[in-house]
């Protein structure tokens, strides 16, 4: 028996919305200073998990 090819949909349901989400908040960074006084409570090393788009990790980093 021949194996289907994965629903796109099923696989990765986010995928498509993660362009449209850098799109409108990309730009978004007035929510910046609660996560740095966040990430400094929590001293070094500090890893995020589920970083998305990325733009917490760039200003953590």
């Amino acid at each position: 028996m021949a194996e289907k090819e994965p629903n796109p949909a099923v696989v990765d349901p986010f995928a498509d919305f993660a362009e449209i989400y850098e799109m409108t908040h990309g730009d978004k960074e007035d929510d910046l200073p609660l996560y740095l006084e966040y990430a400094a409570r929590c001293g070094s090393p500090l890893l995020e998990v589920g970083c998305g788009t990325g733009r917490v990790t760039l200003a953590l980093a």
